[in-house]
């Protein structure tokens, strides 16, 4: 639950057991935000779908999989499908699909993520407390905003949105990664012709 509900019930054992554990934040760090996550020394069509399918977009299938387990009243968010490219076109029109993904993922992130945190909240509170973002940045302002008016009690609407601002720019980091890398390939057989 990203909701109050929580938090309502109990906030002292929950902040205690899910605050040091649960921390996503340094994973998020590392998650590479600045990092190539393709192997240089890849360059081939197969080597380098194959790098992408088995590295950012595994990884950024499992942070959307982190959020849809903490979804209870709202639909999941869809992951990315995998990149199938044979040729360097398809490689990228395969970059140019992820580039797209971008901006879908994060649209979808946000948009059910403060879906559950109201939907929670109407049922404990009888009224919405998380208001529309669309970016990250957005995304911890409103957080703030909440914690300064809620206090603990909404703590893990807090939590969530700040876990979500994260989560989009990990993904954000992997799939431009992962985009570049198939774009280079096309560059690469290109010159090479």
């Amino acid at each position: 639950m990203i909701g109050l509900s929580g938090c309502v019930d109990d906030t002292s054992q929950d902040d205690e057991e899910e605050d040091e554990p649960a921390e996503d934040d340094d994973d998020a760090d590392t998650g590479a935000p600045e990092a190539d996550p393709i192997d240089d020394s890849v360059n081939g069509v197969d080597e380098t779908v194959e790098e992408v399918n088995n590295g950012p977009l595994a990884d950024t299938n499992e942070n959307v999989e982190a959020i849809n387990a903490e979804l209870e009243n709202v639909d999941d968010i869809e992951g990315v499908d995998e990149v199938a490219a044979e040729t360097a076109d398809d490689a990228q029109d395969e970059a140019d699909r992820l580039a797209d993904e971008v901006d879908r993922l994060q649209d979808d992130i946000f948009a059910q993520v403060v879906a559950e945190i109201n939907a929670q909240s109407e049922e404990l509170l009888g009224q919405d407390i998380a208001a529309e973002v669309s970016t990250p940045d957005e995304a911890r302002e409103e957080a703030e905003e909440i914690d300064d008016e809620f206090g603990d009690a909404a703590e893990e609407a807090v939590d969530a949105l700040n876990d979500a601002a994260d989560n989009v720019e990990e993904n954000q980091a992997f799939l431009n990664g992962a985009a570049d890398a198939l774009a280079d390939i096309d560059e690469d057989e290109e010159d090479d012709q």
